[in-house]
């Protein structure tokens, strides 16, 4: 009788056991399928990402955000970032930027990645405050031949090549570097930002000649254009530029960006950038 309760236990005891078992394999089992699905469903995010989000282009601000909830009042300093639109619908690494999940009516949470130059990153809020002094748009031009860099250090990577005469527009300094934009567009796709040296920016006297320089065209001034110069246009915005080729008494022989040749009159030019004595 004794051996018999004793097999009866046994039995009892690994049946219990079994379904023990068979519940924890059940609840892992799920796991792992809760697992699968959410795998399943960031492939599916990624890729909708990396194949169909697009943004809007055209003429207009795209500002990234920190702060949804109370905006515009916060944040008060401004976008994290100005993104271009056009570049990230053709960027090499469709991954670099995500569409992470709509917040509300107005806004959409993205992550972004990307590559900045390292000499920006600053080790405290103290050491990062006020690093760039500011310049208020001071026009130069280029002396001589030579680079415009990434970044304001002596080791830096060269970004694009200038030429003696490039009109540019100096908004920083720091050190032996100003912070500058190229004035004269040749390459719209081309960077037109960077570092230059101190000494290799000057001002209209430096030169000899005014032959080979950037000038800015006075907006509503007409100027011949075409072959034989039959076309008149009109200067339609401040910000045209033209490089000078030719002198006469009473005009200037240019050619525009995209090299078009035009012709428009001295009093039509505005003043070259004087040093202030």
């Amino acid at each position: 009788m004794k051996q018999r309760w004793i097999f009866i236990s046994i039995i009892f005891c690994t049946i219990i056991l079994n379904l023990y078992q068979y519940k924890e394999n059940k609840g892992l089992t799920n796991q792992i399928n809760q697992l699968i699905n959410a795998n399943s469903d960031i492939e599916q995010i990624e890729n909708k990402t990396k194949n169909n989000t697009i943004l809007k282009e055209g003429s207009f601000e795209l500002g990234l955000w920190d702060n949804y909830a109370q905006f515009p009042t916060v944040p008060a300093y401004g976008p994290l970032a100005k993104l271009n639109s056009f570049g990230i619908n053709r960027a090499i690494d469709k991954n670099m930027f995500k569409i992470l999940g709509k917040e509300n009516e107005y806004f959409t949470r993205v992550s972004i990645e990307g590559f900045i130059p390292t000499w920006a990153i600053a080790e405290d809020i103290a050491k990062a405050e006020n690093t760039v002094e500011y310049i208020n748009d001071r026009i130069m031009y280029v002396l001589n031949d030579g680079d415009i860099f990434l970044s304001p250090t002596n080791n830096s990577m060269s970004v694009l090549s200038c030429h003696r005469g490039n009109a540019v527009t100096v908004k920083g300094e720091y050190n032996d570097f100003y912070y500058i934009h190229i004035n004269y567009h040749v390459d719209s796709n081309a960077p037109y930002y960077g570092w230059i040296k101190k000494s290799n920016l000057g001002y209209y006297d430096s030169f000899d000649s005014s032959i080979g320089l950037d000038v800015n065209l006075k907006k509503g001034s007409p100027m011949k254009i075409g072959r034989n110069k039959e076309k008149v246009l009109t200067v339609k915005n401040h910000s045209t530029w033209g490089r000078i080729m030719e002198k006469t008494e009473t005009e200037y022989h240019i050619r525009l960006p995209g090299a078009t040749p035009a012709i428009i009159n001295i009093k039509d030019v505005e003043p070259f950038s004087m040093e202030e004595k």
